[in-house]
């Protein structure tokens, strides 16, 4: 009996160390989910519809229809088109993609749809080439951007990033980098600094998190992961 007790021990501990969780939680999916929104969608819940393992159960790849409830809670809001809208509920609708990848879960998402009282002709990868010009915040000051955004051949989508001082009098340096970017067809876009180009002694690189509005003709957003950095907001200059 003694010896039946252990083995059956072994088994669970043998099971359980060697899978794994068996799928992320739903924290995980909504810290991951709420990475590529812009920065004034937060979401209060999500529903997991189905899921399934499409690859295996040592190293499971978990693919997942979800439905999660959303809220517009930032003050960032009052310069968007959906001001009036501020605190209103919506739904979000999607399927995410769960790889457990050197022990840790790592997601995506693909053909997210956000409820179609908020946002409306989805966005098209080529609506955001070209030349776009305006100001982001960081110190409490607003220093000028100038954003290029084009397709590379294997069509990905990069950008050169310039900044530059507003005024003689401000201490601001000129510079700019590379970034990468990430489109989603719901209007958001997502991107992500590369290397220098040309750097200002001391000077750190920025993320941009945003969408472009309905009509096509503007860029706003925020600057994740800086304290001291804020939002931006872009207008497309003439000819793209």
């Amino acid at each position: 009996m003694r010896i039946t007790v252990l083995l059956i021990i072994i088994l669970l501990s043998f099971y359980g160390c060697s899978t794994g969780e068996n799928e992320p939680s739903k924290k995980m999916i909504i810290d991951s989910l709420e990475d590529i929104l812009p920065g004034y969608i937060k979401i209060k819940d999500i529903h997991i519809e189905i899921s399934k393992n499409i690859r295996s159960r040592v190293e499971p790849l978990i693919r997942s229809r979800f439905s999660a409830d959303a809220i517009l809670e930032s003050d960032f809001v009052h310069r968007d088109k959906y001001k009036d809208k501020y605190g209103e509920n919506f739904k979000i609708y999607g399927i995410s993609k769960s790889d457990y990848n050197l022990n840790k879960w790592q997601i995506g998402f693909e053909k997210i749809q956000i409820e179609q009282k908020f946002y409306g002709s989805p966005l098209y990868t080529e609506s955001l080439m070209g030349g776009w010009e305006g100001v982001y915040v960081c110190g409490g000051e607003e220093r000028g951007l100038k954003l290029r955004i084009y397709s590379t051949e294997n069509k990905k989508v990069e950008a050169l990033f310039n900044f530059y001082p507003l005024t003689k009098e401000s201490k601001f340096k000129v510079g700019s980098f590379m970034m990468k970017g990430s489109v989603y067809n719901w209007g958001g876009f997502k991107f992500t600094a590369e290397k220098w180009i040309e750097r200002p002694k001391n000077y750190h690189t920025l993320d941009l998190k945003g969408q472009i509005d309905s009509s096509g003709s503007k860029l706003i957003g925020t600057i994740p992961f800086q304290n001291n950095c804020s939002t931006f907001e872009l207008t497309k200059t003439m000819g793209g």
